[in-house]
């Protein structure tokens, strides 16, 4: 598992999200509103984001050595749109 953060960088303050990976390494409700989420985020509009993947938290679940602790994705949308980002390996 791995915690990931969705931080909209176009509005003031901030808004941020936090969720954790399934079993599979999805973040599949991200996006999904919930009591403590910004529903703002809920659906991407157009503008700044930055997606945190907090990786030290995989790597040491599965008892490996970790180079990058956490991977930042800036990214800017013009449009609506679902972003799949990252993929990680042992290799």
């Amino acid at each position: 598992l791995m915690g990931v953060f969705l931080v909209g960088l176009s509005k003031f303050p901030p808004l941020t999200l936090h969720r954790q990976t399934d079993a599979d390494g999805r973040c599949m409700d991200l996006l999904v509103p919930t009591r403590d989420s910004v529903e703002d985020l809920a659906v991407l509009t157009p503008g700044h984001y930055k997606i945190i993947f907090q990786t030290k938290d995989y790597f040491d679940a599965t008892n490996r050595e970790c180079f990058y602790p956490w991977v930042e994705v800036c990214i800017r949308l013009l449009c609506s749109a679902t972003v799949s980002l990252l993929l990680l390996s042992s290799r």
